[in-house]
């Protein structure tokens, strides 16, 4: 089965729902990669197209006219709902680029879709019947995909991985900033991921920071996305604060795979998708207060934080394992075939 995908190097969607997978699959023999001078040969050779949400570097246009010509299949794959809430800081580009009919008229025309969830899987099904639900999955115990070195004894540090896109999801936990910064708190927020000179960036870090009271808070630059996970290094607690609304709910719950991965707990916003994990470690909280109370309860319980990320550990190794969840990715591959 030859497969060719479509990749921008520079997204973590295509690099956790295309190339990792793709990788493990063609090292594991059950896939092979296409060879060829210009993109028009390795169209005519590959059996099955893949990538995110739209082709990348190609019109769509363009794609469906090589697939009359030369009767390869198209698997997309998608991992956000593709409808944004109003105020996310790609509306704009997300209006002038016409993404969001885009992105329908690429589901609409693929042999076959992947995608993260059951929620977002139903939202597909309106466009393509032909939809199979891959978790997010990673390769433990491989590169940048292992335990974490434990941090410094007497402090608990508690970090949020994110990009700018998630100004709102940290700006819930304001609040608990604005406490933290009045009593004598003895742990550390950690904002990592931080691009520098990005005025989203530097709203974040206010917002976390409690525009600066939080004097227990620092950042941490952005990493490659081979060691973008790197970032947890600085951090014994993860935090995930979500707004809940209809896109958010359509996400999958990676950040918990990165925690349990780096053998961290991790605190929730009790809303989907974390709500709908079944995962019982996880801290889920509804209130600023539930955040406040959480952190101080880890800050103060170091045993606690270290038996929970031991017990994450072993769960997403069971349940989130990217090479035994590539089978689920190969039955869409053979459905179209």
């Amino acid at each position: 089965m030859k497969v060719l995908a479509l990749l921008n190097k520079h997204s973590g969607c295509d690099y956790h729902r295309i190339r990792l997978p793709l990788e493990y699959l063609h090292e594991a023999g059950y896939i092979s990669g296409v060879t060829a001078p210009t993109q028009e040969e390795q169209l005519a050779q590959c059996d099955i197209l893949y990538y995110n949400r739209i082709p990348y570097g190609v019109s769509m246009e363009t794609v469906l006219a090589l697939r009359r010509k030369h009767g390869f299949k198209i698997v997309v794959d998608v991992d956000d709902y593709w409808k944004l809430y109003p105020g996310h800081m790609l509306t704009a580009v997300w209006k002038s680029q016409e993404m969001e009919w885009k992105i329908v008229q690429s589901l609409t025309a693929a042999d076959a879709v992947t995608c993260t969830s059951d929620r977002l899987a139903e939202k597909v099904r309106t466009y393509n019947r032909n939809v199979y639900v891959v978790p997010n999955g990673l390769p433990f115990g491989e590169g940048q995909f292992t335990r974490n070195i434990p941090g410094p004894e007497g402090l608990t540090r508690f970090v949020y991985a994110g990009g700018g896109s998630h100004l709102w999801d940290v700006r819930l936990l304001r609040n608990t900033a604005r406490r933290l910064a009045r009593e004598p708190f003895t742990g550390e927020l950690v904002l990592a991921g931080v691009a520098e000179g990005i005025k989203i960036y530097d709203d974040m870090a206010l917002a976390m920071s409690a525009n600066g009271a939080l004097k227990q808070f620092r950042t941490e630059n952005h990493l490659p996305l081979d060691s973008y996970m790197d970032l947890y290094s600085h951090g014994d607690v993860a935090l995930a604060p979500l707004v809940a609304n209809d896109f958010n709910a359509c996400k999958s719950n990676l950040k918990v795979i990165e925690a349990g991965c780096k053998g961290m707990p991790i605190i929730c916003s009790n809303v989907p998708p974390y709500r709908d994990d079944d995962n019982p470690l996880i801290m889920r909280v509804d209130t600023p207060s539930d955040w406040h109370r959480w952190i101080r309860y880890c800050e103060f319980n170091p045993a606690f934080v270290q038996d929970t990320g031991e017990a994450m550990h072993e769960f997403v190794k069971r349940n989130y394992e990217l090479r035994i969840l590539n089978f689920l990715r190969l039955e869409a591959f053979k459905s179209v075939l």
